[in-house]
């Protein structure tokens, strides 16, 4: 039995879309959907090195399994979208859901129609897939989250609409989204990680990192090769930055543990807000902080100082100058605290 779930104008359809998890297409007019019916597929594992799954309006989660595991499992929720019941009915019925292995090791998942669609027709199907840990992942949706976890390989999670949460090692991590969230803990070779409007949290424990958004908070942690962090309208928050650092900013302060470092190289840059370094007892580095009149300090001892007040500037080295710092802000305070 279908449930008939009809839009009556915007606010009305928004909702639904944010309490019931709907996909609604708006471009081919569609105002009804069935119920989703769940169908489970087997994913077999033998020879596989690549998942790619693919949908439009639905979200992709990705289990991995590190060992035990005699086959994998795909479970995908399927509803059809029509002008009416029967239309929408009709539209459940013409979606194919595969699984396709192929000889080279990758394994594709999928939606497509079983005839010609019909321009009423709608289609959302979420995947939920269980395979083996170590494989390469490579999943994209426009309308939808995608989450993976144990994953110990390549990953590549694209969406549009939606949040992206990934957890692995192994290999090399690209994410991008244009309106939502990215969650990432991930300990490879490369990380890329791109939105246009929403937040990033990552901890990447291997190579470099490039982070770049909009409009969203930065947040990255235990980052252990280079980083290159740019937002627009947000803050920036580093803690425990490895081999080099650079921060840039718009609107939004920045923070940056670098206590693990005893010769620090970072480039700090933002233009409304606070400028917040924090350095080991034992650091060593040549520091240039320009904060355009603003407030400067250094807890630590400074040799060779240099002070402009009036134009808020301070060069100087502290230790043995082996390391680089260069902070400036428009309109804020630049601190160089111990930590």
């Amino acid at each position: 039995m279908t449930r008939l779930m009809r839009t009556v104008g915007l606010a009305t359809a928004l909702a639904s879309v944010a309490t019931s998890g709907c996909a609604i297409s708006w471009s081919s007019g569609t105002r009804v959907w069935t119920d989703p019916v769940e169908q489970v597929l087997v994913l077999p594992v033998n020879n596989l090195d690549r998942v790619e799954a693919r949908t439009h309006n639905g979200a992709i989660i990705y289990q991995g399994h590190a060992e035990g595991l005699a086959e994998g499992k795909v479970i995908a929720k399927v509803k059809g979208g029509g002008d009416d019941l029967a239309d929408a009915q009709a539209a459940l019925e013409a979606i194919e859901v595969f699984v396709e292995p192929s000889a080279d090791g990758t394994t594709r998942i999928g939606r497509r129609w079983k005839g010609v669609k019909k321009s009423t027709w709608g289609c959302s199907v979420d995947f939920q897939i269980d395979g083996p840990a170590e494989l390469a992942f490579d999943a994209e949706t426009h309308n939808g989250a995608i989450k993976a976890r144990a994953v110990s390989g390549d990953i590549k999670a694209k969406t549009h609409n939606g949040g992206v949460d990934v957890q692995g090692d192994g290999g090399t991590l690209w994410a991008k989204t244009h309106n939502g969230a990215i969650e990432a803990e991930y300990k490879g070779q490369q990380v890329d990680l791109i939105t246009h409007n929403g937040r990033v949290e990552v901890r990447a424990e291997g190579g470099p990192l490039d982070v770049v958004t909009h409009n969203g908070r930065i947040s990255a942690h235990h980052v252990g090769g280079p980083a290159k962090l740019k937002t627009h309208n947000g803050g920036i928050r580093v803690g425990h930055a490895g081999e080099s650092l650079e921060a840039k900013t718009h609107n939004g302060a920045i923070e940056a543990d670098l206590a693990e470092n005893p010769a620090p190289q970072a480039k700090l840059k933002t233009h409304n807000g606070r400028v917040t370094i924090l350095l080991a007892e034992e650091a060593s580095a040549k520091i240039d902080l320009d904060s355009d009149g603003g407030h400067l300090e250094c807890e630590l001892p400074l040799s060779n100082a240099v002070i402009e007040k009036k134009r808020g500037r301070m060069t100087g080295t502290i230790g043995d100058g082996s390391g680089r710092l260069t902070a400036e802000t428009h309109r804020g305070r630049i601190s160089i605290e111990k930590k």
